[in-house]
């Protein structure tokens, strides 16, 4: 399991700073680093082998809620007899064996990283570990930053030791949000805190640096949600805790675009890099709110199956993903991907997830309450977003995870 967790790492880390490293060669190497054919194959084999153990022994570490379990059975059942329905009724760019895969991949996804990981793996060693490889990967970059800054930045903006930027900007965000465990929940050394406030401040350059504001707010919400319910020994100091996180809130809100305009300034100079245009977030949001719409429109009732963003797909080449295709919200995902069905269902998950995000914030223990402002803080990221059903992504497999542990509502320790 620990080595699943460091595979979607692992699988998005570019090597181009090594000369000479080849783009692509064969099956194993892709855009510089690790081919999505052996990301899949790895997750394949040892996730079907921890699926069968998972499934064979009843004794697991933790229990997840009957709900739940019920949940995600008739979100799989529902998604392979809907692309059925697909491969039988409409025309697509690719045959119907491939279209039954894409399903069959997508409720591996969730099986694997909602159920069994969840309820094999302690919920503290797996933000510690995670923490830990997140907080490396950010020193990485900014390290890299410094000897090949080249190679740091596509499009203007910050990429770090990933292939694209969405890479950095889910690694950095992580490395914010999961030192809050050790900075909240735990006694540490003077020298331990000095070293996790400089991991802070390390995981907020590189975030800032990618220029996603959406993110930067999650991350400053997150220590303004940690401030509150992680009460201070002493009412004094809660006091000041609580002024600091609506202080930090406010300045965020005021200057935060400037502060992140600035460090772009700073560390490539104005002129010399095209910074990330400006745009009407609302207005660019709600074009692709229209598209989608558009797309869902033509296929209510069935939708168009998973692989509707993607061109024709083959062996020989990977990357068929088109933006354009691909519907930025999550109900108008839902719906081009299996209809008004399965837009009920994903609404119901949604809801369901907010709720119980919100019951685990008051009362969870310290462990299930950074994970508990992980995903009230993406909550708006989610949603404007699509349904994530992906094995290869590395937003996918870490929502997935985050969830299953949401849903965990008796913990069984084995003897």
């Amino acid at each position: 399991m620990l080595f699943l967790i460091a595979l979607i790492f692992l699988s998005k880390i570019s090597l181009g700073f090594i000369p000479g490293f080849p783009y692509q060669e064969s099956f194993f190497i892709f855009q510089k680093g690790m081919h999505p054919f052996i990301n899949i194959f790895f997750n394949i084999i040892i996730g079907s082998l921890l699926i069968i153990k998972f499934f064979w022994k009843s004794n697991h570490h933790y229990l997840q809620n009957r709900f739940f379990k019920f949940y995600l059975f008739i979100f799989c059942l529902y998604l392979l007899a809907v692309t059925a329905m697909q491969a039988v009724l409409n025309e697509a760019a690719n045959p119907w064996w491939l279209q039954i895969s894409a399903a069959l991949s997508a409720c591996f996804t969730v099986v694997l990283f909602a159920r069994v990981i969840p309820s094999e793996l302690s919920v503290a060693k797996f933000i510690n570990y995670t923490q830990k490889i997140s907080v490396f990967l950010c020193y990485v970059s900014l390290v890299l930053l410094i000897i090949a800054p080249a190679m740091t930045f596509k499009g203007g903006r910050f990429i770090g030791v990933f292939k694209h930027i969405p890479y950095m900007v889910t690694v950095a965000t992580l490395a914010s949000i999961f030192l809050i465990y050790e900075l909240f929940a735990k006694e540490n050394s003077r020298p331990r805190k000095i070293y996790l406030l400089v991991s802070v401040a390390v995981s907020m350059v590189a975030l800032i640096l990618t220029g996603t504001r959406s993110a930067l707010f999650a991350v400053v919400l997150s220590y303004f949600l940690a401030f509150l319910f992680f009460p201070a020994r002493k009412a004094a100091s809660q006091f000041i805790k609580v002024s600091v996180a609506f202080s930090l809130v406010i300045a965020t809100l005021l200057f935060g675009q400037s502060v992140s305009n600035y460090a772009l300034e700073i560390v490539r100079g104005e002129s010399a890099v095209g910074l990330r245009a400006a745009q009407d977030g609302v207005a660019s949001r709600f074009s692709e709110f229209e598209r989608g719409y558009e797309s869902f429109s033509k296929n209510p009732i069935i939708g168009q199956g998973l692989l509707s963003k993607f061109g024709e797909i083959n062996e020989t080449e990977v990357g068929q993903y088109n933006a354009n295709k691909d519907p930025h919200n999550i109900l108008v995902s839902a719906g081009v991907i299996g209809g008004i069905g399965f837009i009920a269902i994903v609404f119901i998950g949604f809801a369901g997830l907010i709720a119980v995000s919100f019951q685990k914030l008051r009362s969870a223990p310290p462990e299930f309450k950074i994970l508990a402002i992980y995903i009230l803080t993406h909550i708006p990221i989610l949603f404007i977003y699509h349904v994530h059903l992906s094995l290869g992504g590395m937003a996918d497999r870490f929502y997935w995870i985050v969830i299953g542990y949401m849903l965990i509502n008796v913990r069984k320790q084995n003897a």
